[in-house]
């Protein structure tokens, strides 16, 4: 039942990102209790020191405006200009949502990736494995991705090359609206928090082109000091 529970907890939030967007136990340990969860993101990449993780922005895109994040959260755009975005979204996570955080896209809005924060409601969820956890969301999304009209779905666990580190990774092909889609769903787990990485590829596969734009803080940090 426990297994069960944490599938479809993790399965919505999931959902949510696919959608709206067109670590292991021992990254739970690392990461610093003091950092913000949201990262930060600035006009060349994106940054969170919680997750340890960077993101630099390919030629050519663009991250999404506080305006497009707040229409995912149906947030009004007074809230905008009031500068109260940034503290509705960490109250939001706090209240147990998911916030997407971060999203960037191509020129054409073809390759996008996005990232969601939650907070962990059950620190059960740590003693399952990054793959486990994959491997338990694969039958939910897939049926969940039918009822929304893709085709021809293929879903599967497979290894990518992220940050530094080799991780597990839900691959899901399919059509929609007889358009080919490539996706890619990664998670990274913290001690307080959670995220969960779409990355997204219309028309054609790009998406080792898109894990290639995510590095280690840590090796930013050996580089600045060589």
């Amino acid at each position: 039942m426990k297994k069960k529970t944490i599938a479809i907890v993790l399965f919505c939030a999931l959902f949510v990102v696919m959608t709206t967007g067109a670590g292991s136990s021992e990254s739970a340990k690392t990461a610093p209790a003091e950092a913000a969860p949201l990262g930060v993101v600035g006009e060349e990449g994106y940054v969170n020191e919680y997750f340890g993780v960077g993101f630099d922005l390919p030629e050519e895109w663009s991250f999404y405006t506080d305006e497009e994040l707040a229409e995912m959260m149906n947030v009004t755009v007074q809230v905008i200009q009031d500068e109260e975005f940034q503290e509705l979204m960490t109250k939001s996570m706090e209240d147990g949502n998911a916030v997407t955080n971060m999203a960037a896209k191509d020129s054409l809005g073809l390759h996008n990736v996005n990232m969601r924060v939650t907070k962990m409601t059950d620190d059960s969820l740590l003693s399952f494995s990054e793959e486990t956890i994959l491997e338990m969301l694969t039958a939910p999304v897939k049926e969940m991705l039918e009822s929304a009209g893709y085709e021809d779905l293929e879903l599967e666990i497979g290894e990518v090359e992220f940050a530094g580190q080799t991780k597990p990774i839900l691959y899901i092909t399919g059509r929609f609206y007889n358009i080919p889609m490539y996706q890619g769903e990664l998670l990274l787990l913290g001690e307080d928090y959670y995220a969960v990485l779409t990355f997204t590829s219309a028309m054609e596969n790009e998406l080792d082109e898109q894990f290639v734009q995510w590095h280690a803080l840590e090796e930013e940090a050996a580089e600045a000091t060589a």
